[in-house]
């Protein structure tokens, strides 16, 4: 495992060790390789604390999520079989190109067409429910007068 910092872990003011390890599995690091073993300083003890990091790397790529409304778009069909690029020797990687651009085929489709649903289904909801509410009154006032006029 990688350290960073001081190098020894402990001391008595005059001998200076590097006694104090962190110990991982092999399975730790095939998942983990990228830890690092930083040690802190000694402070009141005589042993250096240790502390696993696991260093910020860039942000990963935003998973892609198929969405089934697209299909119903009128381009679909057309976007999708531009995205298709002519056979290649290598169908692994024209697999992969193909996935890439139809990534960003999609995404901008999604980003013109579909991007307010949300703000549109709100809205919507939102209607509903103060025509539900006026409906309720409604036939409460409706009940009202019906009942005013049976007495």
């Amino acid at each position: 495992m990688k350290w960073n910092e001081a190098y020894y872990s402990w001391t008595n003011k005059t001998i200076w060790s590097r006694i104090d390890k962190a110990l991982i599995n092999i399975h730790w690091y095939e998942v983990f390789d990228f830890i690092q073993n930083q040690y802190l300083t000694n402070g009141l003890s005589d042993h250096t604390p240790m502390m696993i990091q696991f260093p910020t790397s860039s942000k990963p790529q935003g998973k892609f999520q198929f969405c089934k409304m697209w299909c119903k778009h009128p381009d679909f069909n057309k976007r999708v079989d531009s995205a298709i690029p002519p056979f290649t020797a290598n169908p692994l990687n024209q697999l992969r190109t193909t996935m890439i651009k139809l990534r960003s085929l999609l995404s901008r489709v999604h980003r013109d067409k579909y991007a307010g649903l949300r703000i549109q289904q709100e809205l919507a909801r939102g209607e509903l429910t103060k025509i539900q509410q006026q409906l309720k009154r409604k036939k409460l006032e409706i009940g009202i007068l019906t009942s005013f006029h049976q007495a």
